[in-house]
């Protein structure tokens, strides 16, 4: 599986209980993973958070404060390219081989700070028509956004 930006994946399986649990496979490449900043900050790039939304760290070029992007990798950003921003994907692999899998789902762009993995996992899970329930998550995270934030997001799932 690759990774790259905000995107992320998960899996809707059982316990050892038989419980619906939602395994997160990737991680959400943000500026403020260690690694990541590291990396950012030895090509000049700045990672920070603004005052009025501190929960979101972003990386800023070294002479002003812009863009403000909300995460380490990207295929566009040209402009931080040479500030640490960079378009490789992380690789990971997994089997999952000895658990009874009953979805995946993809997000990205705010789709899982909105709505949670294991309310994505159960509902594709549980519902018979998988389309129905992606378009309700999808929607519900937007309107979960848009009620936070001014501005309108690409939220896909």
């Amino acid at each position: 599986m690759s990774n790259i930006g905000d995107s992320r994946a998960i899996m809707g399986s059982n316990d050892s209980n038989d419980s619906m649990v939602a395994i997160q496979l990737t991680i959400d490449l943000k500026p403020d993973l260690p690694r990541e900043a590291e990396r950012i900050k030895r090509c000049k790039g700045r990672v920070f958070a603004l005052q009025d939304e501190p929960e979101v760290p972003r990386v800023w070029l070294p002479f002003d404060d812009a863009p403000g992007l909300a995460m380490a990798r990207a295929f566009g950003d040209f402009c931080l390219k040479d500030y640490g921003v960079i378009s490789i994907p992380e690789f990971s692999h997994a089997s999952y081989r000895q658990r009874r899998v009953h979805c995946s789902c993809l997000g990205w762009s705010n789709t899982f700070e909105n709505i949670s993995a294991f309310i994505c996992s159960c509902g594709l899970s549980c519902h018979s028509n998988v389309t129905i329930i992606a378009k309700v998550s999808q929607h519900r995270a937007f309107a979960a956004f848009t009620n936070i934030y001014w501005f309108d997001e690409n939220i896909s799932l």
